[in-house]
């Protein structure tokens, strides 16, 4: 009986390894990526932020984004409209190229990822997803925060959204006093030197990862305004967000 159970769990081992080779060959084939080797070759910065990129690493490739045919080596071939070449994404395309993926569970699970999926309409319902000045784009755009080439884990202290560096990115915009007095003039921007004074941003000032940034209160996707009973800061919601640090013995 036991000799049986034994073949059993190494046929269910040999099934687990031939699948993530069978996956390690997939990712490979997928990247054939002839717009990175001649924007790398010719020095461009995107193409050399892009040797470190999240996506890069993942299999993703110029044209995932971008559009057109990243197989062919001609530019021509390659940017053709024919082929579905888009160029530079302006305005919302940025978020809608970046939600293609990150807003579906079926293909955020291709690439075996664990990143929360529908991100895109956390975004289109949150305060940063309301209309700018000029009415033409959101506020924000998923590269606001992520960067468009580069892009790193959020585990990665090398990201903009790392723990020790997510209150700089957020002051970017919501430091800048005329700024945020187009959209909402009575919203403090004193917000990073007072978080600064606080015990949370003097553990964050030291290194601690651990201790509550700009996201561990009010969200990362789905950021909404405190009077907005959804909202994590949400007078009667507060006691919860808090909790989840505080009520935690190993931190």
């Amino acid at each position: 009986m036991k000799g049986k159970i034994f073949m059993i769990w190494k046929n269910v081992i040999r099934l687990l390894l031939l699948s993530a080779l069978l996956t390690t060959i997939l990712v490979a084939q997928k990247k054939v990526n002839q717009c990175y080797t001649c924007h790398e070759s010719n020095g461009d910065k995107q193409a050399l932020l892009f040797k470190n990129d999240i996506h890069n690493s993942k299999g993703i490739t110029c044209a995932d984004c971008h559009g057109g045919d990243a197989s062919r080596s001609d530019m021509d071939e390659a940017m053709n409209k024919d082929v579905g070449f888009k160029g530079v994404p302006k305005g919302d395309a940025k978020s809608e190229a970046c939600g293609r993926c990150h807003n579906s569970s079926t293909e955020m699970a291709k690439y075996n990822s664990s990143v929360k999926h529908g991100q895109l309409d956390d975004l289109k319902s949150s305060s940063h997803g309301k209309l700018t000045i000029k009415g033409d784009e959101r506020i924000a755009q998923c590269t606001t925060c992520h960067n468009a080439h580069g892009i790193v884990s959020v585990k990665n202290p090398a990201s903009p959204v790392y723990p020790l560096n997510a209150v700089k990115t957020c002051s970017r915009c919501h430091s800048d006093k005329s700024f945020i007095k187009q959209y909402n003039p009575s919203l403090p921007t004193d917000q990073f030197e007072n978080y600064q004074t606080s015990i949370h941003g003097k553990l964050n000032a030291k290194g601690d990862a651990k201790t509550a940034e700009c996201a561990s209160c009010h969200g990362s996707h789905l950021i909404l305004p405190a009077k907005d009973i959804k909202s994590q800061v949400y007078a009667a919601n507060v006691p919860m967000v808090c909790s989840k640090c505080h009520s935690d013995g190993g931190l």
